[in-house]
This record gives C-alpha cells, sequence and structure tokens, in this order.
C-alpha cells in the first residue's frame, strides 16, 4: 500500500511541474472573457439643484443634501470614443431619467405603479450611449422619495456592454460565492433538522437556523444584484429585503431558543414580542402609506442588535459549565455577525454611498459555516453516543445470552450427571465434587480460565458412560465378577460417544475417555502412558482418585487424609502424573481442616405436614427403605413452625386442606424465614389453586392420591439438587 501512494505523490508532483512549465514559458492568446478597457467616468460631472445652483464634482462617489422629491441633474459631455459603449453604474431608492442631447435614452422607476410605498429599489443601471451623438451632452435626472438620497451619487464606468456585465459579474464572485454557501449551508440543515425530526430525535433548531441562512443568502444576492440576471422586479426584492431585517431577531431567538441557550427565558419573550409588533407596526404604517420600511429599517437595526446582545448574555452562563466549549465557539460566530452587522451600518450612516453590505455577507457566512460545523459536530457525536451505547448494549444482550446458554448448559450438565451419581447413594454428588477438585488443580496450574471452566464440564460428566452399566452391579456390595467388572470398564468408552457430538467443548468427551488411562499406560480403555494421555484427563484422574478415597462406601467411610495423601504419593509416576500429583499433593497441605471430602452423606429430614396420620404413615412408609431420609410427621402448620426452630429439614410435604391454618397460610410464614423446599400435597386439582402455589413459589406438588415412585423421584430430585 505504501508504493501506491508514493507513486501517487510523485505523479501528481509531477503534473504540477507541467502546470508551472505552462505557465512560464508557453505563449498563447489570452482568451479571458471580458477583456476590454473599461474607463471611469468619475471626474467632469456638474450637479444641478432645483434652486438653480450648480456644484462641480471633483469626482464621484460623491453625497450631499436634498429634500424628498427633489429634481437633481447631473451633466458633462461625452467624448467621442466613448460614443456606442455602455455605462454602469449603482443607483438605491431613487428615478433616473437619463437624456444624451436633450433626448431620453434610458429610465428606471419613472413608470413604476405602486398600490403603496415610494421605493423603486436599488439596481445596477447599464446604460447604452447612442453612436450617433451630435453635442454628447449627457444629463442624469434624478429624483428620490426620501430626503437625501437623490444626491447620493456612486461610481460611473465605461465599457462595451459584454465587458461591463463580466465586470460586475467578476468583482461580485466573492459576493456569489457567500450566497451559494449560505444557501447550501441552509438548505443542508433543514434537510439534517427534519432527518432528526422524523426520527423521533431533538433537532437543535436547525430547521429555524436554516431558514436564516437561505434568506439571508437571497438577501445577499438581492443586494449585490445578482437576482436581475433572472428577474428584475427591484420594488419586490426591497420588500425582501426589510423584511428579512424584520423577522432576522424572531427567527434567531426561536433558534437560540431551540438550541438550549435560554438562561433567560423572559428575555427571549421579550424580544419576540417586540419583534412581533415591530413586523405587525412597519407592515400596516407601509400599507397604509403612513410611512415606508426605508424609514423605520432603524427599528429593525436596533432589533438585530438587541437580539444579538440577549442571546449573548444567555450563553454568558452556559460558557461556564459543561460544553463550554461549544458555547464558546457559537458566541465568538454570533459576534462575528454581529460584528460585520455594525461595521455595515456605520458605513451606511456615514459613507452611505456604494455596496454598504460587505460585511454583513463576510459574516453571515462565516457564522453559518462555524453553526453548521457544530451542528454536524453535534450530530456526529450523538451518532456516536448513540452508536456506543448500541454496542454496550448488544455487548449486554451478547452477554446476556452467553450467560443464559452457559447456565443451560451447566443445568444440563448438572442434570445429567445428576442421573449419573444418583444410580448409587453412595457415588451422591460425586462428579460434583470432581468436578470441582479438576478446576481447583487446573488453576493451580495456571491454565486458562475459559479452559478451568470447560475442564470443570469435563469432571461433571466424566462417569456419564456408567448410564449404560446395569442398577445391579452399579450398587452391588460384594466383589464384581471379570464380568461385571469388564462392563465397569466400558464406561469411559460409552460416555466418550454420548458426548463427542459436542464439538464446542471437545474436553467433556476426551476427559470421559481418558479418565481411567494410567501414567504407567496400565490403564483403560488404550493403554495410554505419560504424556499421550490428554491432559484434562489426567487432571480428572487425579481428581476421581482423591474423590474416591474421601468419599463414603458402602464397605468403608472416609480414608483419613494423611492415608489419602500417601496414597497420592505412592501413585505419584505410576497411576499419575506427577506433575499434577505435586499439584494435588499442594491442595491437600493447604486443607488443613480436611473439608475437600464427602461431608454430605447424612440423613436429610422430610417434614410432613398433614391432619390426618394415615397420609404421614403413607410417606413414612414409602420413605423407610431409602437410608438417605428421615421423615418426621406432624398434624398442623402451627407443629410444623416448631419444629423448623429446633431442628434442621431439607424438604417439607405440606397438606393444602388442613384446619386452623391451611397450607397457604403456613408456606406463607415459612417462606418469611426459610428457604426450604416445599412440595404441596392435595387432592384438589383446581387451576387457581395450582396457579397460585406456582406464584408462591412451591417448588412441586403432588396430587393424592399419589405413586410411590412418584414421591421418590421428587424428593431425590429435590434434595440431590
Amino acid at each position: 500500500m505504501g508504493k501506491y501512494k508514493r507513486i501517487t505523490f510523485y505523479l501528481i508532483v509531477l503534473q504540477m511541474v507541467l502546470f508551472f512549465i505552462v505557465i512560464a514559458f508557453f505563449r498563447v492568446d489570452n482568451m479571458t472573457l471580458g477583456q476590454g478597457d473599461v474607463s471611469s467616468f468619475d471626474t467632469g460631472w456638474t450637479l444641478s439643484y432645483p434652486d438653480g445652483e450648480n456644484v462641480q464634482i471633483d469626482t464621484l462617489p460623491y453625497h450631499s443634501e436634498c429634500k424628498a422629491g427633489d429634481i437633481l441633474v447631473m451633466e458633462r459631455k461625452v467624448p467621442r470614443q466613448y460614443y456606442g459603449k455602455t455605462m454602469f453604474f449603482l443607483s438605491a431608492d431613487k428615478e433616473l431619467v437619463i437624456r444624451m442631447d436633450g433626448e431620453e435614452i434610458y429610465s428606471f422607476g419613472k413608470n413604476d405603479k405602486k398600490l403603496f410605498g415610494h421605493t423603486p429599489g436599488s439596481v445596477f443601471n447599464f446604460v447604452d450611449i447612442p453612436e450617433d451623438c451630435k453635442e454628447g451632452v449627457l444629463q442624469i435626472e434624478m429624483v428620490s422619495a426620501y430626503d437625501n438620497y437623490a444626491a447620493y451619487l456612486s461610481n460611473i464606468r465605461i465599457a462595451d456592454r459584454d465587458v461591463a456585465i463580466l465586470k460586475v459579474l467578476k468583482e461580485n464572485m466573492l459576493n456569489i460565492l457567500c450566497c451559494v454557501i449560505l444557501t447550501f449551508s441552509g438548505i443542508l440543515l433543514m434537510v439534517l433538522g427534519l432527518l432528526q425530526k422524523m426520527s423521533g430525535k431533538k433537532e437543535q433548531g436547525m430547521l429555524y437556523l436554516g431558514i436564516v441562512l437561505v434568506w439571508a443568502s437571497i438577501y445577499c444576492a438581492i443586494e449585490t444584484k445578482i437576482l436581475h440576471i433572472f428577474y428584475g422586479n427591484q420594488t419586490l426584492y426591497s420588500l425582501m429585503v426589510f423584511l428579512f431585517l424584520m423577522y432576522l431577531p424572531m427567527l434567531l431567538i426561536l433558534y437560540y431558543m431551540q438550541l438550549g441557550a435560554c438562561e433567560n427565558k423572559l428575555s427571549y419573550q421579550l424580544v419576540l414580542g417586540l419583534t412581533f409588533c415591530n413586523v405587525v407596526l412597519q407592515v400596516l404604517l407601509q400599507v397604509l402609506n403612513v410611512k415606508d420600511f426605508m424609514d423605520m429599517a432603524f427599528l429593525s437595526h436596533i432589533l438585530i442588535a438587541a437580539t444579538i446582545i440577549v442571546v449573548l448574555m444567555n450563553y454568558i452562563g452556559a460558557a461556564k459549565g459543561e460544553g463550554k466549549e461549544i458555547a464558546w465557539m457559537e458566541m465568538a460566530a454570533l459576534l462575528i455577525m454581529g460584528g460585520g452587522s455594525v461595521i455595515d451600518l456605520c458605513r451606511t450612516y456615514l459613507i452611505k454611498v456604494g455596496d454598504l453590505g460587505k460585511f454583513s455577507r463576510y459574516s453571515t457566512t462565516i457564522y453559518g459555516l462555524i453553526m453548521i460545523f457544530l451542528h454536524i459536530r453535534w450530530m456526529v457525536h450523538n451518532a456516536t453516543e448513540e452508536m456506543e451505547e448500541n454496542k454496550r448494549y448488544l455487548e449486554q444482550e451478547v452477554s446476556r445470552k452467553t450467560e443464559q446458554v452457559r447456565d443451560m448448559l451447566n443445568q444440563t450438565i448438572n442434570a445429567l450427571s445428576n442421573t449419573v451419581d444418583a444410580k448409587d447413594c453412595y457415588t451422591n454428588g460425586h462428579s460434583k465434587r470432581v468436578a470441582k477438585y479438576s478446576k481447583m488443580l487446573a488453576e493451580k496450574m495456571g491454565i486458562d480460565s475459559n479452559e478451568q471452566d470447560e475442564i470443570y464440564f469435563a469432571g461433571l460428566l466424566h462417569d456419564v458412560g456408567k448410564i449404560r452399566i446395569p442398577d445391579e452391579i452399579i450398587k452391588k456390595e460384594a466383589k464384581l465378577t471379570d464380568e461385571e467388572f469388564s462392563y465397569i470398564k466400558l464406561h469411559p468408552v460409552t460416555g466418550y460417544h454420548i458426548l463427542k457430538r459436542i464439538s464446542a467443548f471437545s474436553m467433556i468427551a476426551t476427559g470421559a475417555k481418558y479418565h481411567h488411562e494410567r501414567y504407567d499406560g496400565k490403564g483403560y480403555p488404550n493403554g495410554l502412558s505419560g504424556d499421550n494421555i490428554p491432559l484434562v484427563a489426567r487432571i480428572i484422574g487425579v481428581a476421581d482418585a482423591y474423590d474416591a478415597m474421601t468419599s463414603n462406601r458402602c464397605y468403608r467411610d472416609t480414608l483419613p487424609q494423611e492415608i489419602v495423601r500417601q496414597e497420592i504419593v505412592k501413585g505419584r509416576g505410576s497411576q499419575f502424573d506427577p506433575v499434577i500429583a505435586d499439584f494435588m499433593l499442594e491442595i491437600i497441605d493447604e486443607d488443613k481442616e480436611y473439608s475437600l471430602r464427602q461431608k454430605d452423606f447424612y440423613k436429610k429430614t422430610i417434614l410432613v405436614v398433614d391432619d390426618e396420620r394415615v397420609n404421614r404413615m403413607v410417606v413414612a412408609h414409602i420413605m423407610k427403605d431409602n437410608q438417605m431420609y428421615d421423615v418426621v410427621g406432624c398434624a398442623s402448620g402451627k407443629e410444623a413452625l416448631e419444629i423448623l426452630e429446633k431442628r434442621v429439614v431439607h424438604l417439607i410435604l405440606l397438606d393444602l386442606w388442613m384446619p386452623e391454618m391451611d397450607g397457604f397460610e403456613t408456606l406463607k410464614l415459612i417462606r418469611e424465614k426459610y428457604n426450604i423446599p416445599v412440595v404441596l400435597m392435595t387432592g384438589d386439582k383446581d387451576k387457581e389453586t395450582l396457579q397460585k402455589a406456582e406464584e408462591m413459589g412451591v417448588d412441586d406438588y403432588l396430587t393424592k392420591p399419589f405413586l410411590p415412585l412418584e414421591l421418590n423421584e421428587i424428593a431425590h430430585s429435590i434434595l440431590d439438587n
């Protein structure tokens, strides 16, 4: 990739060199549009007032004083070389009639018919000078409905018509660029605002700001006379300019209120109210021909200044809190726009002639660029935060689902291992203990935590193949025959074929198949030795042997810890991997209290709560052959609570309908104090009764009359788990 970047860079440099050579050393015809001489026509003018006073003007631009309705005439002689050329200049808010040798050759505003208002507007005048002039005396007659405007005279130039038009366009290129930027920014903000609104998100006033910028672009286009290329109704343009000035404070306030820069809401409401009154007042006075927009423009100027001041004051508080960097940038943008407007206002009242809106255009364009940058930045920031939030949510969901799958897998594996252990009461809990010891060994050995979990699952299911061994062999107390022992030796292979399809946890099947292999090669089923035996099987082999020695058997009790340790040492390097055996010895030495052994082989108490003695006797009779359970009976809920105060109970068989205190009341009191499994016994098969039992947290229920096998299965399943 780096090579292609270098090649691209060299090609660009070569291209730039070629450009330089063409510009510097080639000699070609200049085909630039608008070539031609543009001559200044600013001198030699005489200005005549209605009272007969004549003033010789040194040079244009020029401004003087006159009254509204005064007709002023500018006059000078046109040199012969300018015959057939075009004279062009800017005029503002006055009617014009231009005559050559007394004959009218051009007029502006003279023939306008208006229902209200007086201003003809501002326009760039292009006046064609006849080719067949006699004396060449040029007169410009001017009259305005406003004081002094007829005496505001701008620069006048002469050139060929096409050159004159292209000259004006060229001089307005920067203004055109400002218009394009403002139009694009405004439309983009409105589109983004609509998208935000449609997606149910905050649009942060983007619609209002978009309207402001689009309207500002139209205002700039009017002020720079660009729109004259397409449509020449200057009166309409003048009305649009004044309306823009009137509505600008309202739009800005609405924008900043939605933006959240609203420390003092009352100040915003005050400016909004004044702006509304200003619009109504000016439109009413204009339509009634009492006052022109021109005469009331200063009110709009004051309100625009007040709006900027109010917004800035509200921003001062925001600039001290969170997001102050953005607040300062927004303040800077507003100050730039306000500064440009102030400069142009000063120029309007002092210079009075020329392009008096250029600083407003430039500053508003900069304001628009800053604000669109901030809004796009805000949207990107929000989108990034939303993506991060979605990412966190997805990660949480994946984690939750993974945990659910893991829990489900754990429960399934535990259920399967319980099924195996249930075949013999003397091996009850064996798989869980082997899994626990295997994980302890893996942790001691520094094995990765994920692999530790897999080794734990492998320990839980290492004896799953015993499912296919007949119960009479599993539970046989006498010595097994060779044929019977051959059945026992098959369980690793059986377990492997049961588990091998769990591809996500390959260790589980491997551990089941090879956990009876010996380090010296004398194990089964394949006689593997040393490191050829998979690590998981070597770990489970040590844990399995340890639990066999530290568990109760039908023919013996748990072996003393010292003897267990001696057996591990004795089997080191022969039956067991010596490294793993050493880790097991460390675990034994750390277990000072000898807590790592089977401690749960004691009779578990089942409390039968039933007001009918025969039912209590039936339960006791069913459970009498099971050495694991001790059945205690009582006739009421009150007696049951007294028994629970005095002794440990592992399972409660609770009759539903009893006098004084029924099963539901008793269950409620039990649940307030004890976390003991409860099985409800009832002859009531009503749906509402069973639903209430489930809502109260009953672990299971037996429907009277029940089968002995059903009672045994429920008791064993609950107590074993």
